[in-house]
């Protein structure tokens, strides 16, 4: 592999990393919304996305 290719591959990584996690947090924005809903905390909500992201529940609540 050449250093036109490797630098190729590593732009493309980037860009996918970048756009993984905006999903992400986008994810975590829209599941926090229904925060707004009388009676659910906000809390609860940052924790159930998580959750539902896949993070470890330590992680989640942290």
């Amino acid at each position: 592999m050449d250093t036109v290719q490797a630098i190729a591959i590593e732009h493309q990584f980037r860009t996918l990393e970048l756009v993984g996690g905006a999903l992400i947090a986008f994810s975590f924005a829209m599941l926090a919304a229904l925060a707004l809903v009388p009676g659910v905390s906000g809390s609860g909500a940052t924790i159930s996305a998580g959750l539902f992201l896949g993070l470890a529940a330590r992680s989640a609540i942290s």
